[in-house]
């Protein structure tokens, strides 16, 4: 049986990857290694509401 697209660990990959992204610029472009070894980041959406 094949994954399905929306998965819960295709999601957490993708999320992992966006809060790379978000620590590579607070660093000033610093590559960053996967899996995040931080496991405290969290993503803010302030301006969404």
């Amino acid at each position: 049986m094949d994954e399905p697209k929306n998965s819960g660990r295709r999601v957490a990959v993708a999320l992992e990857v966006e809060l790379g992204l978000k620590l590579s610029s607070a660093r000033g472009g610093e590559r960053v290694e996967l899996p995040l070894a931080d496991r405290s980041l969290a993503l803010t959406y302030d301006w969404f509401r």
